[in-house]
């Protein structure tokens, strides 16, 4: 009897682990193979990978809600195919989210630069109301460009100091309404949607800073301005013309090319003196890139003013 117990459940055994081996064996070859039992789909799937790189490291990762181990930077493989969110958070920056599209036997990769939460804001010292202010680049450190209510005012990038280079206030309404500006031969050029006007900067010992003068009146909107030609032209895109206006005598002006489609692209290049412009063709009605130099045709009618 004992015996035969014995060969009992020496079967019983051998068919469970035989049948245990022909259940767990598809799930091991094809784990090896890289693939995954997906249960919502009931399939196996071919699995991908997500690498997660942050700057700064050391960045939390959540992948579908759930809070990984592994901080940034962080690699996690045999991630199913499917769209994943993921979240990123460190102490003192924003949390960073994303959802991306995870494919069968590819690598996702994530790089991330965190902002760090504003701790502080600082103020300038000066004490006065400032309508609208432009940051000019120059080699040896940018500027802040400031219209106030008590003149205009460079300011240094780090608030510290500020120099009235005009006592004019141009008031909020019209200092509102600027909408660029570019300092050209110690004069400050800007403009609004309508008209473009020139402000001399006083030189020592120079102490009054004359009104402003107005250099140009667009027939349409003063779209883009670029300064050009040996830095001494205005190339105003006014949406009907293209012109090219001396800066310093505003009785000097060229029109350089009449314009089909009022919102015409303009570039202006000025290492080459260069002029690229996207507009419609007359033709056919469809657009084109012309390109235009403009030191030969400044030349060439100059000349001819002064043979004329």
């Amino acid at each position: 009897m004992r015996e035969e117990s014995y060969l009992v459940l020496r079967k019983f055994f051998f068919w469970l682990a035989l049948i245990a081996f022909l259940g767990l064996a598809p799930v091991i070859i094809f784990s090896s193979l890289g693939y995954k039992f997906n249960w919502s789909s009931k399939k196996f799937l071919r699995t991908g990978a997500i690498t997660i790189e942050t700057t700064p490291k050391e960045a939390s990762v959540f992948l579908d809600g759930q809070k990984m181990k592994e901080t940034t930077p962080a690699t996690f493989r045999e991630v199913l195919p499917d769209k994943h969110t993921l979240v990123l958070e460190k102490d003192g920056y924003y949390p960073y989210e994303l959802t991306l599209l995870l494919k069968p036997s590819r690598i996702a990769k994530v790089d991330v630069v965190l902002i760090p939460k504003a701790r502080f804001i600082e103020k300038s010292r000066f004490d006065f109301n400032v309508y609208r202010f432009f940051v000019t680049r120059h080699i040896f450190g940018d500027k802040i460009i400031a219209f106030t209510d008590k003149g205009i005012f460079f300011v240094g990038t780090d608030l510290q100091n500020a120099r009235q280079v005009c006592g004019i206030d141009i008031g909020p309404v019209v200092a509102g309404s600027v909408e660029g500006l570019k300092e050209y031969d110690n004069s400050l050029i800007y403009w609004n949607a309508r008209n473009i006007w020139m402000l001399k900067i006083p030189e020592p010992p120079e102490e009054i800073c004359s009104e402003p003068v107005l250099v140009y009146k667009a027939q349409e909107v003063v779209r883009e301005v670029f300064l050009g030609i040996k830095d001494k032209y205005l190339i105003v895109h006014d949406g009907r013309n293209i012109v090219a206006q001396d800066a310093s005598n505003p009785a000097a002006s060229f029109l350089i090319k009449e314009i089909r489609y009022p919102k015409a692209e303009v570039f202006y290049d000025s290492r080459t003196e260069a002029l690229y412009l996207r507009d419609r063709m007359p033709e056919t009605g469809v657009f084109s890139i012309f390109k235009m130099e403009l030191m030969p045709m400044i030349g060439e009618r100059k000349e001819n003013e002064e043979a004329s």
